[in-house]
């Protein structure tokens, strides 16, 4: 099992999928992702655009690369990569296509995953663009833009081990 592993999502979108990966380019994170492309299912005006997101993908030196050649829907897509995600990462950052994260975004999710990984309280860390911290200690504004949890809490006392 590696330490971590960062779950990106695409299907259509290319020029904002690129973005996000040239920031993890820039962090020094690309090597940590698992990029994971809905497919077309055979529908003809989704093909090219997906194709111009695997070129996208495969422009970056991402850790794997999973290509699905169905349209799987994001849903299911989300629910595999969860399912893989607990057997191949200890901790585990999330990031759909749109969620364009900062410039130390992984150091900072990193961070609190240590922090925060034997807190049964804390299930997941989220990142949004606010800007500004919680002055509660508890975000009451939820946007999600990118969550993290640990493999152990993502396994829900084994659930996704065996789904």
């Amino acid at each position: 099992m590696k330490d971590f592993g960062i779950m990106v999502f695409g299907h259509t979108r290319a020029s904002i999928l690129g973005d996000l990966l040239e920031s993890l380019d820039r962090q020094g994170a690309i090597e940590f992702v698992d990029a994971w492309v809905d497919g077309y299912q055979g529908k003809s005006d989704l093909k090219n655009k997906v194709q111009i997101t695997h070129k996208v993908v495969d422009s970056y030196k991402v850790g794997v690369r999973r290509y699905h050649h169905g349209q799987l829907g994001f849903r299911k897509m989300m629910l595999q990569a969860m399912q893989s995600a607990v057997h191949n990462y200890k901790h585990i950052l999330f990031l759909e296509d749109d969620c364009f994260p900062s410039r130390d975004a992984v150091a900072v999710f990193r961070q609190e995953l240590e922090t925060y990984e034997n807190d049964p309280s804390v299930f997941s860390i989220y990142g949004h663009h606010f800007g500004m911290a919680e002055d509660e200690g508890v975000c009451s504004r939820f946007q999600g833009w990118g969550w993290a949890t640990t493999s152990e809490k993502l396994a829900l006392d084994r659930l996704l081990l065996h789904v």
